[in-house]
């Protein structure tokens, strides 16, 4: 048993000194991916692009709401009669407004999801490239770091590149 415990101890430790030695050559680097992300000129233009929509549905809802209060004040001077006609008039004009939002939500969504991904697979494929060309082992997120070095930070050169590449 003690032999068996000693080899063990052994082949252990030997694997211990390979491990720390082949980490040791490794070639690492990190990138802040929210940073490159925020900064990133597409991100910024989808921002706008996506700000722009939700303005025009914006201006869209307001009629809405217009013709809701509209149709509100008119009811007050209706008789009796004619007020259940004008609210269910109302009431369908609200149905409508539910609606036209879920839509205009789920369409605003789609797109700054569908903006995202593809953001996010060109700093992904820029990433990969940079760290190919600097013979990079491995090119980790920063967010999932406790500690670095900002010797071994790449985030800057990613962000250039892909600006670059995109204002061509």
């Amino acid at each position: 048993m003690q032999k068996r415990f000693t080899v063990l101890l052994i082949t252990i430790l030997a694997l211990g000194c390979f491990v720390s030695t082949a980490w040791a050559e490794m070639k690492v680097a990190f990138v802040d991916v929210a940073e490159v992300f925020d900064k990133y000129e597409k991100t910024k233009e989808a921002d706008k692009r996506l700000s722009e929509v939700g303005k025009n549905k914006q201006a869209l809802r307001d009629s809405y709401v217009q013709d809701i209060r509209r149709m509100q004040d008119e009811l007050v001077v209706l008789s009796n009669d004619k007020k259940a006609g004008k609210q269910e008039q109302i009431d369908k004009k609200i149905r409508e407004l539910k609606q036209f939002d879920d839509q205009v939500r789920k369409e605003l969504r789609e797109e700054r999801d569908e903006a995202i991904k593809g953001i996010i697979e060109e700093i992904d494929k820029k990433v990969t490239a940079i760290g190919k060309a600097g013979n990079y082992d491995m090119v980790i997120n920063s967010r999932l770091l406790l500690y670095k070095n900002d010797a071994f930070d790449i985030t800057q050169d990613v962000m250039t590149q892909l600006n670059k590449e995109y204002k061509k």
